[in-house]
């Protein structure tokens, strides 16, 4: 019985975390793509722009706060880890583009990346005074130079 009382408050305690959209909230529609090609040119770093597409499908205003990126190790490249506070509102039904830059690090010189990229968004939002978040995977189809 001892054993079970931490392990009930551990799973109550994860059951109000404040990341859980609210029941009365529809998803909103979330399309994360990457804006343009990536150009390693000789470096193995090169500046990369994500393009984060939100509707609003509630019937009351969504204001994006933050937006977060990143990717796990891939084998030719892979992106920072990156987030972008935003104060952005949404009225419903409306669909709003919000872009931010992160860094794409290269396992070689003179790249070409042909290789999908796995990026897990983050993009944490606030409606009726509640806050919540969506998460989206998404693969770039990795046309670089």
């Amino acid at each position: 019985m001892r054993r079970l009382l931490p392990l009930l408050l551990l799973l109550a305690a994860c059951a109000s975390n404040s990341g859980n959209r609210p029941k009365d909230i529809p998803r909103p529609d979330i399309e994360v793509r990457q804006a343009a090609p990536i150009f390693f040119g000789s470096g193995l770093r090169a500046p990369i722009s994500i393009d984060v597409h939100i509707t609003n499908n509630a019937a009351v205003p969504l204001r994006v706060r933050e937006i977060e990126i990143r990717s796990s190790g891939m084998m030719q490249y892979s992106i920072d880890r990156t987030s972008k506070i935003f104060n952005e509102t949404l009225a419903p039904g409306q669909t709003r583009t919000l872009g931010l830059v992160t860094t794409a690090t290269a396992s070689r010189r003179e790249l070409h990346t042909n290789e999908p990229l796995s990026v897990q968004t983050i993009i944490r939002f606030e409606a009726n005074g509640r806050g919540f978040r969506e998460i989206v995977l998404e693969q770039f189809a990795g046309e670089g130079t």
